[in-house]
């Protein structure tokens, strides 16, 4: 042995590095097992194998995220202590982060297992992908820390397919009863799918907003490429004819939900379909032509049976090109009417506004949205106009008024009176005449018709002549039987004109005449004591035995109440004499107004025309012929009609032949 030692043997030195070499190796694996990766929640995996978290304890700010630090062999002496470091790192190349530091003494145990509570919304966790935690020990001692194993937690908080909305599914046929039973959906590939995806869904009437709210018609894990998604039979039976749109999502293994797909519109059409489309009618062309009169009534077009039709059918009639809107067949009370909007009507027949045009009229029906079929009929159609027309950028914009209200408007006119419209008492019973100006576009053999009060007054039909111009004047008469069948009231005076090459007459605008000629005309009060020869002779006087009173003829006025008179109603009495029993030589005139009561009952009286006063004239008129003819009537103002007017009242005239005297003389008077 050396001063410096023992001198071991080559077979001591290999069992001293043997065991040397197990004393490090002890102590190796002794850090190792202090040395344990961070732990998670196992409930906050959606994956354990690869450490994919659920999506939402990274997205809710109400849900922690907390990772946790197992104890190690806390030994240090009194006053010393172990320093605790833990990091985080994106991916094996990101930079490492310390995240948490601590001093931790042995009597710190209990604080083990030491939760760490990640800040999720700092911007070093935002990152999809690997999130590596682990932790570093320096002990008291000095020993050189050594990292721990790593926690791998793979954040993912992207939808399925990038966040993008997922393509529709391919169009699908439309559906029948041939192949309701057997419809499925293509799911399109999409770029990130992965293990672990799921698919729902649905099949719907109304256009899917955001995550529908009604159960789906299915779901199932991806599995592949261009999968296939069954729609129950049923499902599309419970939707019935229509439309309906497809759409589905997708969630990926952490719980992302995509965005609602793109939407695919699927045709269903179930049950026997409708057949034997009849041509449509239109009332109104039924006498072969739609003019402007039935565009101003309304045009109506019938839509005939329809077999096979179901309640929810549709068809959508036509007028021209024009669509009037697809509507239900309904319960089928065939023919179901359609109204058609006059400024369609007019539209499609078009400009300029001349001649015949024919009209296609049609319908479509359809289920759902297929078109099972169509069928039309064609209708001449001429609302040309005669007279003039407006300048303007719109020849028409009454349309479709036949009225023409460029047309002059006719006037009227009472005998011996120059003021238009206005016919009073003085024309009672006599005839007027309406005057009217010729209008610009007329042509030779144009037929003017006039209406009073909307009757026609036949027989004063006007035929233009080829050397009529506008603006001449012409007049036809009206009788009285028209002016007094109408009435004193304001009575609408018009003309059409008929052309035999324009079925649409050319009507003007009405004019108003104001009508008070029409008298009432009681019976003519009659004479008394008229013989029956029918001559008033000296017998039919009345010598009264009072000498006060002179004597008289008579009349008799019947009972006056039915007229509206009373006691203190005044009354007219005219009574004249025209000599012999021909001719117009005027003898006498005298008149009386007399007021209704004792005297004069209003129920009916008798009126005294004094003899010597106005009637003896009659003989003493001519020395040789002493006849005559004598009359009588009577007047007033009827009451108050409905109208607020007073009717003048005049009666018939009573008449009667006088011969008053003897054989040489006149009456004898006592």
């Amino acid at each position: 042995m050396s001063r410096f030692g023992r001198i071991f043997s080559k077979a001591e030195l290999n069992r001293r590095e043997n065991r040397k070499q197990k004393r490090d190796g002890m102590q190796r694996n002794a850090c190792a097992l202090a040395d344990s990766a961070p732990r998670v929640d196992p409930s906050a995996l959606a994956d354990a194998a690869d450490g994919t978290l659920w999506a939402d304890i990274l997205k809710d700010p109400a849900k922690d995220l907390v990772i946790e630090i197992y104890k190690w062999n806390l030994a240090p002496p009194p006053g010393e202590f172990d320093a605790l470091y833990v990091y985080h790192q994106i991916g094996t190349a990101g930079p490492k982060e310390e995240i948490y530091s601590g001093q931790f003494a042995a009597g710190d145990a209990s604080k083990f297992p030491l939760p760490v509570k990640l800040d999720k919304h700092d911007q070093s966790y935002l990152a999809d992908g690997d999130h590596l935690f682990f932790y570093e020990i320096e002990l008291y001692s000095g020993v050189p820390p050594q990292p721990s194993d790593t926690l791998k937690l793979r954040f993912d908080r992207m939808g399925p397919n990038e966040g993008q909305p997922p393509k529709e599914v391919p169009s699908l046929p439309v559906i029948t009863d041939a192949n309701v039973g057997s419809i499925e959906l293509t799911l399109p590939d999409y770029s990130d799918r992965a293990t672990g995806d799921q698919v729902f869904w649905w099949i719907s009437k109304e256009i899917p907003e955001g995550e529908p709210t009604l159960p789906p018609e299915g779901d199932a894990p991806v599995t592949q490429a261009d999968q296939k998604l069954p729609v129950r039979q049923a499902s599309l039976q419970a939707l019935g004819d229509g439309e309906a749109w497809v759409a589905y999502l997708l969630i990926d293994k952490a719980g992302n939900k995509s965005l609602l797909s793109l939407l695919t519109k699927v045709s269903i059409t179930l049950g026997a379909l409708p057949t034997v489309l009849l041509p449509p009618e239109v009332p109104l062309a039924q006498d072969g032509l739609v003019d402007r009169e039935d565009a101003m009534q309304g045009i109506i077009i019938e839509i005939p049976d329809i077999t096979n039709f179901k309640s929810t059918d549709e068809f959508n009639p036509r007028w021209g090109i024009q669509d009037l809107g697809w509507r239900p067949i309904g319960l089928g009370a065939f023919p179901i009417p359609v109204s058609v909007d006059s400024a369609v009507v007019r539209e499609q027949y078009g400009q300029p506004e001349v001649g015949t045009k024919g009209v296609n009229v049609s319908y479509q029906v359809r289920r759902g949205i297929e078109t099972q079929g169509d069928a039309f009929t064609v209708v001449d159609v001429n609302f040309e106009m005669i007279g003039p027309v407006d300048p303007g950028p719109d020849p028409d914009p009454e349309w479709p008024d036949p009225v023409n209200p460029r047309l002059p408007l006719p006037h009227v006119y009472g005998q011996g009176s120059t003021t238009p419209d206005l016919l009073g008492p003085e024309h009672d019973q006599l005839d007027a005449s309406l005057e009217f100006e010729l209008y610009e576009g007329l042509m030779e053999d144009d037929e003017v018709q006039f209406f009073w009060g909307g009757e026609h007054i036949v027989g004063v039909d006007y035929t233009v002549l080829d050397t009529d111009k506008a603006g001449d004047l012409r007049s036809i008469e009206i009788l009285w039987e028209y002016i007094n069948r109408t009435g004193n009231t304001t009575v609408p005076v018009h003309y059409e004109i008929k052309r035999t090459t324009v079925p649409n007459k050319g009507i003007s605008g009405k004019q108003g005449v104001v009508v008070n000629a029409i008298v009432i005309h009681p019976d003519a009060p009659e004479f008394v004591g008229v013989n029956a020869s029918g001559w008033m002779t000296c017998s039919a006087l009345d010598v009264p035995a009072d000498p006060s009173i002179p004597p008289a003829i008579l009349v008799t006025v019947e009972d006056l109440s039915q007229y509206g008179l009373t006691d203190g109603s005044t009354v007219h009495l005219y009574w004249w004499a025209l000599h012999s029993t021909s001719g117009d030589d005027e003898v006498i005139d005298w008149d009386e107004e007399i007021t209704l009561g004792v005297n004069y009952p209003v129920t009916g009286f008798n009126w005294r025309i004094p003899y010597e006063d106005y009637v003896l004239p009659i003989y003493e008129f001519d020395s040789n012929d002493h006849s005559g003819r004598g009359f009588v009537r009577y007047e007033f103002e009827s009451a108050l009609t409905a109208s607020g007017k007073r009717v003048p009242v005049i009666s018939d005239e009573g008449m009667a032949k006088f011969a008053m005297h003897g054989t040489t003389d006149p009456c004898d008077l006592p």
